[in-house]
């Protein structure tokens, strides 16, 4: 069965990560744990979309037709500046939460879960080459583009790969295995 969900930003954090709201029904998605939380859904997960970062001027060059949303929204915000650069640069948490310190808290990555597995892959392991899983669905290749982030390159279609900090995937991830540097 397809059915169109609309979304928005609900304004709260579960452990410590974006919950957005489907604003037909209300019930609440969690982003990093990748399924609805609360609500009619609850439980269900959406289809995992491939995406990719890169700066404005790499999807200039390679979309050079393509749509950008505009920042004529009606609202009185600077746009051009990042909110949480902020918290990106420290060590704090928006709240307290329990998670692994097998690293630290604000180390990025990229989450794999595919069924029971769970795998999460540094930013600094994908940096210099990519970085392989072998997961139980088929092999998951993950990469590193320049300042854009993380970027998968290939995943079987029910893998679900979020980029995000440690802190939230190993809370709601608990015993997941972590891929290193020289891994």
């Amino acid at each position: 069965e397809t059915i169109t969900l609309e979304f928005g930003v609900s304004g709260l954090l579960y452990n410590s990560n974006v919950v957005m709201y489907e604003r037909n029904t209300m019930g609440l998605w969690s982003q990093v744990y990748m399924q609805a939380i609360t609500g009619p859904h609850a439980g269900r997960t959406l289809e995992h979309l491939p995406v990719r970062m890169m700066t404005f001027a790499q999807f200039d060059r390679q979309h050079p037709d393509g749509f950008v949303l505009t920042t004529q929204t009606g609202h009185r915000r600077d746009y051009r500046r990042n909110p949480y650069a902020g918290y990106f640069r420290s060590d704090r948490l928006f709240m307290p939460m329990e998670f692994s310190d097998a690293l630290p808290a604000k180390t990025l990555g990229m989450g794999v879960r595919l069924g029971e597995y769970t795998a999460f892959v540094t930013a600094e392991a994908a940096r210099e080459d990519p970085v392989t899983l072998q997961t139980p669905g088929g092999e998951v290749v993950i990469t590193f583009r320049d300042n854009a982030g993380m970027f998968v390159r290939s995943a079987p279609p029910k893998a679900r790969v979020v980029q995000t900090f440690w802190h939230s995937w190993s809370a709601f991830h608990p015993g997941t295995r972590i891929i290193r540097p020289g891994e």
